[in-house]
């Protein structure tokens, strides 16, 4: 089957790796201007960064662990980042159009 043709094995839970990339901006704003988000939330910046600290490790979590082939069940990301070099595991993990599992194609589209 012709690549460009065919569905990316994530483009179902595309939406999953969109949450978890907006979560980590969030987090990221709080180490960013910690002084001013922790006057919005009401907390000290020490407390903040403890508490985005602990959103950010939940959130890579809950992404990692819920981004699977629908067939097997494989760790995609946890695969791509094994087994692809630190600059390329992310654009296989969006093109990829086959389980390197079980080798579970999605349907093409249409």
């Amino acid at each position: 089957m012709n690549q460009g043709f065919s569905r990316p094995l994530v483009q179902s839970q595309r939406w999953k790796l969109w949450l978890g990339a907006a979560a980590i901006g969030v987090v990221a704003t709080a180490y960013v201007v910690p002084e001013r988000v922790a006057e919005l939330v009401g907390l000290q910046p020490v407390m903040l960064e403890l508490v985005a600290t602990a959103i950010g490790v939940a959130t890579m979590s809950a992404v990692w662990a819920s981004v699977r082939c629908p067939s097997c069940g494989l760790r995609l990301i946890s695969h791509a980042m094994s087994t692809r070099s630190a600059n390329a595991w992310l654009s296989w993990l969006l093109v990829a159009n086959s389980c390197p599992g079980c080798g579970y194609r999605p349907p093409p589209r249409g």
